[in-house]
């Protein structure tokens, strides 16, 4: 009986340590990160999301609420946003697209090869509290999107397409005043 009680205390410690797994699709895993510039404390709280699937991953930060994830795949790249949508900045031949600005929630998804990762950092120039760490994990749990790249491959026939605008960077600074 002792044997068993330590066995699942050791397996719950282990995901508590190596982070969520999403359907075996990725992982989550949480880190802190604390440090002092003179007298100003800097606090980072990082999200690192693993790919666990042999294929691609797609993510994105998405205030639509629709949980049928082909339909939303379909909105966020498709869905007109001002004069034109994603999908159509990305294929039409008049637009050169010699650089491109990310916008959290409009323009920014992120291609996560097989075993790779991506890191979500919330940036606070002073300690965090509790209910500022939990407002992060609630921001994570509502506006993240991730999908295997067939969702984006049924949304338009051709992945390829996308490569020209893919967040290029392993991760992303969100500082922690746009939650509030």
């Amino acid at each position: 009986m002792k044997k068993f009680i330590f066995l699942v205390t050791l397996i719950m410690f282990c995901n508590l340590i190596f982070g969520q797994d999403k359907d075996g699709l990725y992982s989550i895993e949480k880190n802190e990160i604390k440090y002092s510039i003179g007298s100003k404390n800097i606090e980072i709280i990082s999200y690192t999301i693993r790919n666990l699937s042999n294929d691609l991953i797609i993510l994105w930060f998405d205030k639509d609420s629709i949980r049928d994830i082909e339909l939303k795949t379909r909105l966020y790249f498709h869905k007109k946003k001002g004069d034109i949508s994603l999908f159509g900045m990305i294929t039409d031949p008049n637009l050169r697209i010699l650089s491109f600005d990310y916008i959290l929630f409009y323009s920014f998804f992120k291609v996560i090869k097989e075993n790779d990762t991506f890191s979500i950092q919330f940036l606070c120039d002073s300690l965090l509290k509790e209910e500022q760490i939990k407002r992060m994990e609630d921001f994570i749990n509502k506006y993240l999107t991730v999908v295997p790249s067939d969702y984006l491959i049924k949304s338009t026939n051709n992945y390829n397409i996308y490569k020209s605008i893919d967040f290029k960077c392993s991760s992303i600074i969100i500082p922690i005043n746009i939650l509030d």
